[in-house]
């Protein structure tokens, strides 16, 4: 997503947690929100989307 790209981690995350709210089976949101977290060090949450 665009966020990513402008280094916005937080608001990139939000929007990964929004595409998924509107649709839990997109798997590429959990991937990309996972790796995110993962950079931010946030293991746990990273390993829940994994």
């Amino acid at each position: 997503m665009l966020y990513t790209q402008l280094n916005q981690t937080d608001k990139a995350i939000q929007d990964y947690s929004s595409l998924i709210q509107l649709n839990s089976g997109n798997v590429q949101a959990y991937l990309n929100r996972g790796i995110l977290y993962n950079q931010l060090k946030q293991t746990e949450k990273a390993k829940n989307d994994f």
